[in-house]
């Protein structure tokens, strides 16, 4: 048996009360309004508390109030008073009228009422909806941040593995082939990886940018770098055709050269081996437009609207070919709005290739200097013969770390842990130290902190080394006092870059020994 709410049972008495109060309030109008209104039957006045009960309490108290009021008006204000009779048939009808009207009233109340009641139900019922969904939200976020933690531990170790495999004195041609194909097909698991980082970041809104003068044929370059591997695997061909001069948009450069990448990985991907790639960059004094076209497969007309919708892909082949994520176009699209542009995709249809067009916003080259053209800092020479210090409890990829530094001419110790890397620490000098963030036994950054504070660390670099990338990570550890912060699998020429503007200009290096 259901047991009745004492709030519900409060408030169904609170309803009768106001029909009470109510027919009370209109009587007492209704006397002082008696010089006017003589022996009119106050119908209208009493419809009011009739009204204000019914939505209140529902059915009873709307009723309550109707037979109340009559019974009032009978009583007080039909000759002869004070006596409870209907003499004229006028008064009949005017009471009758009003009972109707009143028990209308109360029946529509009580439907109103009802549906109030379902409709906070609802609500309680979706709020408490959302509540799991931002939960979920949040498990997932944080499964996919450890996810992509756990799968870039492994593939740092493969990673500089394949790079250890091309970069030995004795290696035969097969096996720098070797290096090489492992070393694609990491970088392209590192791409899937990303992509689920990124997919949950696009959809809840949170990819940010950081906005500055960039010289959209830096960010050109910079995505053709990035492709160029895959391009040359299909033997195809790439062909730019950009503007003179410098052609300056407000922006993030790393951003923008995602979508650049983004797009020609995506031309790429859809044509077939050895045709042409196609970048063209033109500019009038208000917008910059980039197209990046192909010869492919095209966009059927049917799918064209939906191409930068999150998981959209075209039909794929039986061999899956053409895989990933579907969310690349997505990213794409999200990216060039928050940098006040837009967008477009055309195709003549199957077979007839696929033409994306970015617009963006000209930025006049007095708002500011293009970051990564003017005012650049001078490439720094690649350093030699440092003592660096690697620590990771994960040894296969610190080993292989260590093994990548040695080639490159630098003495290198290994620790394992944060108390074999404050042993050392305490016994040893070092130019640079590079860190793992995820260490078991302390956070990677209190221990930068705790190396950082000893004296024969003053003026070493330290790198962070992580699983970890999200741009919260990397302004954790720029605040926690790490000069660079290095996402597994680290690029070599990323590693060695920190290293050479580590000692150029992050420090001093110290006396080895």
């Amino acid at each position: 048996m259901p047991i009745s709410s004492p709030f519900r049972s409060t408030s169904r008495v609170s309803a009768y009360l106001l029909a009470l109060l109510g027919v009370l309030l209109a009587t007492l109008v209704r006397y002082e309004m008696g010089p006017v209104l003589g022996g009119t039957i106050p119908v209208v006045l009493y419809t009011v508390p009739v009204a204000l009960a019914a939505l209140h309490g529902g059915f009873g108290p709307g009723l309550f109030a109707t037979l109340t009021g009559a019974l009032v008006s009978d009583f007080l204000f039909i000759e002869p008073v004070y006596r409870f009779s209907l003499e004229s048939q006028s008064s009949v009808v005017v009471i009758l009228s009003f009972l109707v009207t009143g028990l209308t009233i109360s029946y529509f109340g009580h439907r109103m009422k009802t549906l109030q009641g379902s409709l906070a139900e609802q609500a309680s019922k979706l709020a408490a909806a959302n509540r799991e969904l931002e939960q979920s939200d949040r498990r997932k976020d944080e499964f996919l941040a450890m996810l992509a933690h756990e799968l870039r531990n492994p593939l740092a170790g493969i990673s500089t593995a394949a790079e250890l495999l091309k970069r030995a004195r004795d290696a035969q041609p097969r096996t720098v082939q070797t290096g090489e194909i492992i070393g694609r097909q990491v970088r392209h698991m590192t791409k899937l990886v990303d992509d689920l980082l990124d997919v949950s970041r696009v959809t809840r809104g949170l990819v940010m940018i950081e906005k500055k003068a960039v010289d959209l044929k830096d960010a050109v370059q910079g995505a053709v770098e990035q492709v160029k591997a895959s391009l040359a695997a299909r033997r195809q061909h790439l062909t730019l055709d950009l503007a003179d001069g410098d052609i300056l948009v407000c922006g993030d450069r790393i951003r923008l050269t995602q979508v650049i990448s983004n797009l020609l990985a995506n031309a790429s991907k859809y044509s077939p081996e050895e045709r042409t790639v196609r970048v063209v960059l033109r500019a009038t004094a208000e917008q910059v437009e980039l197209a990046v076209a192909d010869d492919g497969q095209g966009i059927d007309a049917s799918l064209l609207p939906h191409v930068f919708d999150l998981f959209v892909q075209a039909e794929r082949t039986p061999d899956r070919a053409q895989g990933g994520l579907g969310i690349g176009l997505a990213l794409v699209r999200r990216i060039v709005e928050l940098h006040e542009g837009s967008v477009t995709a055309h195709s003549d249809g199957a077979g007839k290739g696929s033409r994306f067009t970015v617009a963006l916003p000209r930025l006049a080259r007095a708002a500011g200097s293009p970051e990564g053209s003017q005012g650049a800092a001078p490439a720094q020479p690649m350093p030699q013969g440092m003592r660096i210090l690697v620590v990771d409890d994960n040894q296969d990829a610190a080993d292989t770390v260590a093994l990548l530094l040695e080639a490159c001419g630098h003495s290198v110790s290994v620790a394992y842990g944060a108390a074999a890397a404050l042993a050392r620490a305490g016994a040893e000098r070092f130019d640079a130290v590079i860190l793992d963030i995820g260490l078991p036994d302390t956070d990677g950054r209190a221990l930068c902190r705790t190396l950082r504070a000893r004296p024969q660390l003053r003026g070493t670099v330290f790198i962070a080394l992580s699983g970890y990338g999200q741009e919260q990570d990397r302004r954790a550890s720029m605040e926690a006092g790490f000069a660079r912060h290095l996402v597994k699998p680290v690029d070599t020429g990323a590693l060695i870059e920190a290293l050479g503007a580590g000692r150029g200009v992050e420090f001093e290096p110290t006396h080895r020994h």
